[in-house]
């Protein structure tokens, strides 16, 4: 050790600390996810020769499950392939993808002067082959994206449905619009996208009538397709699905009015429309209902024990500290939630390492001086074992039991399902980028 910085006299983690720590958390599990883990239909080396990809094996597609438990050898840790569920989730495919292209524009920019920007060209290639794998592999006669699964016997991809959701249209128009619109990224990507979004404007009646939840999937993509195209049509589009949404906010549950919580800050970030504070203001006042202040909890229904899947447990944290950056509110939640709720719970069975002093991301700002480094608790708190110290991958339990009487957490089973966790890193990193974005 070189440099061991200044010294840090507490891990007290601070508000602002919070969505830092999840930012951490969540690129290395993506790293870990799309380079380690053997979770999927891998990429052959050989067409990746201009990148070092030793001891990785990039995924081509993800599957749908698996149990966290991690494998190690010699050279590196990664998932039981016994515990795969080997189907291909429409859904999960998309949202890998929009992950690579968040992480490769954050990388970009934090090592635009660095050799080591290598990493955000392997994200950009990874995700165009990912995307051309996509086209050809996972959609149906009609064109669309569906869920897939290995037929063992053919050593090929068998329909698992037929049965299409307009979200995953909508997450898949966001990753081949994203990808179309990076550096040298192809064309034909570009207008594809705009062809699923012709599609959706055709089917605006069936986006309408379709649940809450796939309605904020589909307003999370236009975001991702708004922010690059600023295009009128989908900012249009977005403040009436907004505006729909908001008139039954009544009657959503936990996950889905964090959720839209989150995707109305990301409008309003995007779009600067004033209208949308107010609806914010409605979001939040229901989202106050079923926080305990007391416990640091939140309130839910059951007889002796409740169950929090993932999702809600992070969209609540995540929606508190979003809106207090649009709508200039105080914090709802706090460290205490975080560290209860996240931290402690069981929820996640480990936290990566924080990044080596040698590294951009180690210094405030990015500048690789000593007085700019930054503490451990900027990027994880040290009472989390490692990945290779827990011996499980550092990602999202389905859920958890509460015993409100106890104020007690009882871990669910050690299962990690793409769906979830993708949604969930993917939204911590927007939320990133987009707060940042906004102080500057």
């Amino acid at each position: 050790m070189n440099y061991i910085g200044p010294f840090i006299k507490s891990n007290q983690i601070k508000e602002d600390n919070i969505l830092d720590q999840l930012f951490h958390l969540s690129k290395e599990a993506i790293k870990f996810i799309e380079l380690y883990s053997h979770f999927g239909n891998t990429i052959d080396k050989y067409d990746l020769q201009s990148f070092n990809m030793s001891n990785q094996y990039p995924l081509l597609s993800i599957y749908k499950k698996a149990d966290i438990t991690l494998l190690i050898d010699e050279k590196s840790c990664y998932l039981d392939e016994k515990s795969f569920k080997k189907e291909y989730c429409a859904t999960s495919n998309a949202l890998l993808s929009l992950n690579l292209l968040e992480l490769s524009d954050y990388y970009e920019e934090i090592y635009k002067d660095d050799p080591l920007k290598t990493i955000s060209e392997l994200y950009r290639a990874l995700s165009k082959k990912q995307l051309e794998h996509y086209a050809h592999k996972l959609r149906n006669q009609e064109g669309f994206f569906v869920d897939m699964e290995e037929d063992l016997e053919k050593g090929s991809l068998t329909l698992k449905s037929n049965k299409y959701k307009l979200s995953d249209q909508a997450l898949f128009m966001a990753a081949y619009n994203k990808c179309g619109n990076s550096k040298e990224g192809p064309t034909d990507f570009k207008a594809f996208s705009l062809e699923i979004l012709d599609m959706l404007f055709n089917n605006l009646e069936d986006i309408y009538s379709s649940s809450e939840l796939e309605i904020v999937k589909i307003i999370l993509a236009l975001n991702i397709v708004y922010k690059s195209s600023k295009s009128v049509a989908v900012e249009g589009l977005l403040l009436d699905l907004n505006d729909l949404i908001i008139e039954d906010i009544d009657s959503l549950n936990l996950e889905t009015l964090s959720f839209l919580s989150i995707v109305t800050s990301f409008t309003y970030l995007n779009t600067g429309i004033y209208k949308l504070k107010d609806n914010l203001v409605k979001i939040q006042s229901q989202l106050t209902e079923y926080y305990d202040e007391d416990s640091h909890s939140i309130k839910k229904s059951g007889d002796k024990t409740v169950k929090y899947n993932c999702c809600e447990i992070t969209f609540f944290q995540l929606s508190d500290l979003l809106s207090n950056k649009c709508i200039d509110t105080k914090s709802l939640l706090g460290y205490e939630y975080f560290q209860k709720n996240i931290i402690k719970s069981g929820i996640i069975k480990s936290w990566p390492e924080s990044p080596n002093i040698e590294s951009a991301e180690r210094y405030s700002n990015y500048i690789k001086k000593s007085d700019f480094l930054l503490p451990e608790s900027h990027f994880r708190m040290s009472t989390f074992g490692t990945p290779e110290q827990a011996l499980k991958a550092p990602l999202f339990s389905k859920y958890i039991v509460y015993n409100p009487k106890k104020g007690t957490f009882k871990e669910g089973k050690d299962i990690f399902e793409s769906e979830k966790n993708l949604l969930i890193f993917l939204v911590i990193t927007m939320t990133k980028m987009l707060i940042t974005e906004a102080a500057i």
